[in-house]
Formats: structure tokens, sequence, C-alpha cells
């Protein structure tokens, strides 16, 4: 949303990309802001396997978070 660019580095388990919790954390605040959210995900071992998508509008994934843990809004 505001147009800042991060670089994580996950391990990747099967079906799925496992982050440190650092790393968890930040994509959890940057999903927290909504907007259209950008991603790329690139092999350390072989660069040329990349993978790219993004999420359209993720407005309301802060309030889907409240209603899964049960916190109020702010």
């Amino acid at each position: 949303k505001d147009g800042k660019r991060v670089t994580l580095t996950a391990t990747n388990r099967s079906d799925r990309l496992s982050f440190a919790q650092s790393g968890s954390r930040q994509v959890h605040s940057i999903l927290l802001k909504g907007g259209l959210i950008k991603f790329r995900i690139e092999e350390v071992e072989t660069s040329t396997s990349q993978y790219q998508f993004s999420i359209q509008n993720a407005d309301y994934y802060d309030n889907a978070f409240r209603l899964l843990t049960g916190t109020k809004s702010k």
C-alpha cells in the first residue's frame, strides 16, 4: 500500500513456505495495511525459478484476523 519492498527468506516445506517468526510478523503487518500486495518468490539455488502473484485487495484482512482471534476493532 505504501510502495515499500520487503525481502524475506523462507524455507520450502513441501507445499508451503515457512518464515521465521519475524518474517511472519512482517507479512502480517503488510496484510493489515490492506490494498494491493504483490509477491515474488525466487528460489535461491536456481534463480530461473520465479513465481509471482498478487492480492488485489487485502483491505478486509484486518477484519478477518479480528474475527479469528476474537480481538476488538480499534
